[in-house]
């Protein structure tokens, strides 16, 4: 009891000690610092001026509206498209339908072009058209070099209007997805995602 008295007594000039060699420490190690910051932001470049790009907007007669933005420092095209569709829609007993229909609205290709030969054709332009489905919107992109814009616009507006959906196309996309739904506890982050998304919206 004495012992323990004794070593609580002592506690306090302990503790000022060790207060006092950190008042006494940070200056320094703050001065340090601060010299070596100023060398190094001393042997920075100066950065370039960053120019907002100009954005044009234009809205069609049906509605749509169109963003444009030009960068010519590359000679390619992309372009973006949403649509109000996604997953919110779909019926509770049909779930997964949505990200079907995104998929294979691409693999399955058009009335034009079958999906095999829309891949062929593409990868020769070296350009890609996609399509997906999110939770509250549909998207469809492309990329393509400028001098083939115009063929690979009309390949976009094909997906997009005249997807063939064949069955042989819609039978590959189920047979991934419950291969995917099988092995989905093989990663923690996905487990650690699909907790989350359950606790916050049940």
């Amino acid at each position: 009891m004495l012992k323990y008295l004794m070593l609580k007594s002592r506690m306090p000039g302990w503790l000022g000690l060790a207060v006092l060699a950190l008042l006494l420490l940070v200056p320094a190690a703050g001065q340090a610092a601060k010299s070596r910051y100023d060398k190094v932001a001393g042997s920075l470049p100066a950065l370039r001026d960053f120019q907002v790009p100009q954005v044009t907007r234009e809205q069609l007669p049906n509605g749509m509206v169109l963003y444009l933005v030009e960068d010519h420092d590359l000679p390619l095209v992309r372009l973006s498209a949403m649509i109000r569709a996604g997953r919110i829609y779909e019926p509770g007993v049909k779930t997964g339908l949505a990200d079907l229909v995104g998929e294979v609205m691409r693999t399955g290709g058009t009335e034009r072009y079958p999906g095999d030969q829309l891949d062929e054709l593409l990868e020769n332009m070296g350009a890609s058209v996609e399509t997906g489905m999110d939770e509250a919107s549909a998207s469809a992109s492309l990329r393509c070099l400028t001098e083939n814009f115009d063929e690979v616009l009309a390949i976009f507006v094909d997906v997009l209007r005249h997807p063939a959906f064949p069955q042989e196309k819609l039978d590959l996309a189920v047979t991934q997805a419950k291969t995917a739904i099988s092995r989905r506890n093989d990663d923690a982050s996905g487990i650690a995602d699909r907790e989350i998304q359950r606790l916050y919206y049940g």
